[in-house]
């Protein structure tokens, strides 16, 4: 957490955008697993006081699994792509969906962890989500974009967002149910680790 505060004022002190607007960190707070939010720092005292990490990286137990349907509410803008072009709401499929979480879930595994192979059949979990009925009728596509500083030229960040419900046999669900809920804290699709795809 230090780190990731110091990385924020630098980040800061240099500047954002194309005109390299700085800016002064204020405020941080720590968001626990139920959602509440308890300040470590503010801008008169100006000290970071770290919690004990430990209770904090426990993810929130698997609810029960979903009956017959579920729906993922994305928050931020979901990219999922194509032979490198992003899809729209029309395009997208719980096949692809599942598909792409399960990469990520297997690139993290990986990377962080050094688990390999992934304790998962992603080519099952794939064909499962294929049998799946969707709706995406309250998904919507957003225009976004961010400035690259080594690029020195603004980059499309634009996605889906939205509800998207899932529905099929409760069995089938079931099977993919635990994948769904760890996605939300990995996030989906292309910049996922700048915060996209959250849901």
């Amino acid at each position: 957490l230090p780190l990731v505060v110091h990385a924020w004022e630098r980040s800061l002190h240099a500047g954002w955008g194309e005109q390299r607007v700085r800016g002064q960190l204020v405020m941080v707070d720590l968001m626990d697993p139920d959602g509440c939010a308890q300040p470590l720092r503010d801008a008169t005292s100006g000290r970071l006081r770290l919690p004990d990490a430990a209770p904090l990286l426990r993810l929130p137990a698997v609810p029960a699994d979903p009956l017959l349907a579920l729906h993922l509410d994305f928050h931020t803008p979901l990219r999922l792509q194509h032979e490198g072009r992003p899809l729209r709401p029309a395009e997208l499929s719980p096949r692809k969906l599942v598909a792409d979480l399960l990469r990520r879930c297997n690139l993290v595994l990986d990377l962080h962890l050094g688990v390999r192979p992934a304790p998962f059949d992603a080519q099952a979990l794939v064909a499962l989500a294929a049998q799946l009925g969707d709706d995406r009728s309250a998904l919507h596509w957003r225009d976004d974009a961010r400035y690259s500083a080594r690029q020195r030229q603004e980059t499309p960040l634009g996605g889906v967002l939205g509800r998207w419900t899932l529905s099929g046999d409760s069995a089938v669900l079931a099977q993919l149910w635990p994948w769904l809920w760890l996605g939300q804290w990995l996030h989906l699709g292309k910049n996922a680790t700048m915060g996209l795809g959250g849901y």
